[in-house]
């Protein structure tokens, strides 16, 4: 059918104009030599309507493969477009609306837009062997050249997340946060996170200073008469408090002690992002016992801290 591209069709080829539209496509079926077929007929944008466009193409007497033409309207064509050119390869053509609206201009009907009068102007263009083949594969080069500079960008990243990564590997060890990575499910990106805006650890005399400095500590109001704690105060930088978090994520996962303090926090209610910021508080806690001891984690030694203390 590529010979047809161009040049103008046989009086005997049966022409068929579809106008795209939400609930119905309508469809003209024409011949140079009878005109129209039949009545113009509108057929449902589903799977029955392109049933009956082939029921219609199969009866109307035209011998040889049809030409069909569809305006590409947003995405309103792309059903109909796919399942046409599976359904007869090769004859599909496709029209920008901007073409139809030329046509419609040649026709002397610039002004007046009806689903008619487009299937008219497709009619004229694809007599005239106008169109684009749907499968001439420029959309699809385009797409793909996309999707490759979109993989490359993915790949640039990659390398430098495994460069950064490969640079705080060979910078903790030579800082006291080392010590974070003998935590269950805090590694050295996690580990390193945290060191970096809580070290050096002398700055901050108890646990709770530190966790206060976070941000995740419930912000406090006072007044003569009343006290009261609201929500976290966020007060800090968000990568310190995002540290703890992912810090008190990885535990959670990780950690027998923590994912048992989890279930429990979730039991009584907590929602899964309360229970993250109560585990966070008992995570900084601990994060500050081993960087001010620089003694490794040990499970069975917080096991029975832990249940000394009651908590």
């Amino acid at each position: 059918m590529a010979d047809l591209l161009h040049t103008e069709l046989p009086a005997k080829t049966l022409v068929v104009a579809i106008d795209p539209g939400k609930v119905a496509n309508r469809v003209w079926l024409t011949s140079g030599e009878r005109g129209l077929i039949c009545e113009p007929i509108s057929l449902p944008v589903l799977r029955e309507g392109v049933d009956e466009l082939e029921r219609l193409i199969a009866s109307s007497g035209v011998e040889g493969r049809p030409i069909i033409g569809l305006e590409a309207t947003g995405s309103l064509h792309t059903a109909w477009a796919t399942e046409l050119e599976y359904r007869f390869p090769g004859s599909l053509r496709l029209f920008a609306p901007s073409e139809t609206q030329a046509a419609r201009s040649q026709l002397g009907s610039r002004r007046i837009k009806t689903d008619d009068r487009d299937c008219a102007a497709l009619v004229w263009l694809l007599r005239q062997g106008a169109g684009r083949p749907a499968g001439d594969g420029t959309l699809d080069a385009l797409r793909a050249a996309r999707l490759a500079r979109d993989l490359e960008r993915h790949r640039s990243l990659q390398t430098d997340i495994v460069l950064a990564e490969d640079q705080l590997a060979e910078l903790l060890p030579q800082t006291d946060g080392q010590v974070l990575t003998t935590l269950p499910g805090v590694a050295c990106v996690r580990a390193a996170g945290f060191a970096a805006h809580s070290l050096p650890i002398a700055r901050f005399p108890t646990p709770d200073h530190l966790f206060s400095a976070t941000g995740l500590a419930p912000a406090t109001y006072r007044s003569a008469t009343l006290r009261r704690r609201g929500r976290i105060s966020r007060q800090g930088l968000p990568e310190h408090r995002d540290a703890l978090m992912s810090i008190a994520w990885g535990l959670a996962q990780h950690g027998h002690s923590f994912a048992e303090r989890d279930r429990e926090l979730r039991a009584r209610g907590m929602q899964p992002i309360q229970a993250r910021v109560a585990l966070a508080r008992h995570a900084c806690r601990l994060a500050y016992a081993l960087l001010r001891s620089q003694q490794p984690f040990d499970e069975a030694r917080y096991r029975r801290t832990r249940h000394r203390r009651g908590r």
